[in-house]
């Protein structure tokens, strides 16, 4: 498939439509598979893995929809979807020589979808940080950073932990830390305020109301960089536009008032998500019932979360649209 350059100024939603119908014009007719290895580095509540099965499986599964979308508006040449699953815990991790080395590999290859294009990283209750507690996680920085440095074909994403574990591996030493706010739990259905930088990547983004994706969350910890205290108030509890200072060439997803990094894009190479767009109200209602005792909380505080993540149609969140942001983002429609 031909990469068209896509310029940075903002594009209405049908005219994106177009340059990406145009692109496919240039492929081969035949539609292009992606590979897509997902990590999983935590298993679901018992309650949500009888219901959707492994995180991997959640990914899978929304991820598709995102690509059903995708296709619906360009039908000319579908984009299909193979996903690998990898147990990180038990030490397996996808082999290199299966990794993507050009971006476009042989023919054949591309076809199938035998090479892998992209990896993605899943949540898990361990913080990033807690490299003393679950000393896995120095093994999984050492295979971002190998894989970052070695491939550059192959795509990093990364939810929640994988958003967390990405930048620390990344960019720690850049000024990237992680850890605990002091804002303490966002739980719940949130609308992040996405970035300019970022929606002018991908301008299907533009038909969100006052550039506010909705999605859930569940975390206490996130990513912060030098000069940010984790998660301190500042003037009326927004974090101003130079709160937060990214290395060069690093975009900032968006925010909320609680968590000043939503996401980190490096076009062409790196999407992270704090937010769990795999995850809808009932996922995250099972979640949180299941883990309120091993969290502490009391009925009280239980029922403060489950009100937050809702039900019914004033609740619904963006999680298909973000699905198709990744699809385009492995794709190579990232405004690059």
């Amino acid at each position: 498939m031909q990469q068209l350059e896509v310029k940075h100024e903002l594009l209405p939603r049908e005219g994106f439509i177009k340059i990406l119908a145009a692109a496919n014009t240039h492929s081969s007719g035949m539609g292009r598979t992606i590979h897509v290895a997902i990590l999983d580095v935590d298993i679901p509540a018992r309650g949500l893995y009888i219901l959707r099965g492994l995180y991997s499986s959640q990914f899978e599964a929304i991820l598709r929809k995102g690509i059903a979308q995708l296709n619906q508006e360009a039908p000319d040449d579908p984009v299909q979807l193979s996903v690998s699953a990898y147990d990180v815990l038990g030490g397996v991790y996808p082999p290199l020589e299966l990794l993507q080395r050009t971006g476009r590999g042989d023919a054949g290859a591309q076809a199938n979808g035998r090479l892998i294009d992209a990896i993605w990283i899943t949540g898990a209750v361990a913080g990033s940080h807690e490299v003393v507690e679950h000393p896995w996680i120095l093994d999984l920085e050492k295979y971002i950073r190998h894989v970052y440095a070695m491939f550059p074909a192959v795509r990093l994403l990364g939810s929640c932990f994988g958003h967390q574990v990405i930048a620390q591996a990344l960019l720690a030493e850049q000024g990237a830390r992680v850890e605990k706010s002091l804002m303490g739990l966002e739980a719940g259905l949130c609308k992040i305020q996405l970035d300019p930088t970022f929606t002018s990547h991908f301008p299907i983004l533009l038909q969100l109301p006052q550039g506010m994706m909705r999605m859930q969350m569940m975390h206490t910890d996130g990513v912060f960089f030098q000069g940010q205290k984790s998660g301190a108030h500042v003037e009326n509890s927004k974090y101003p536009n130079d709160v937060v200072r990214l290395p060069d060439y690093w975009i900032n997803l968006g925010r909320t008032e609680q968590c000043p990094v939503q996401g980190l894009c490096l076009p062409g190479r790196v999407l992270t998500v704090q937010g769990h767009f795999e995850l809808d109200a009932l996922a995250l209602d099972t979640t949180c019932r299941e883990f309120a005792p091993s969290l502490g909380w009391f009925e009280d505080d239980l029922q403060t979360v489950l009100n937050r993540v809702g039900h019914g149609p004033e609740y619904q969140d963006d999680s298909i649209l973000m699905a198709h942001i990744a699809i385009l983002f492995i794709l190579g429609y990232d405004g690059r």
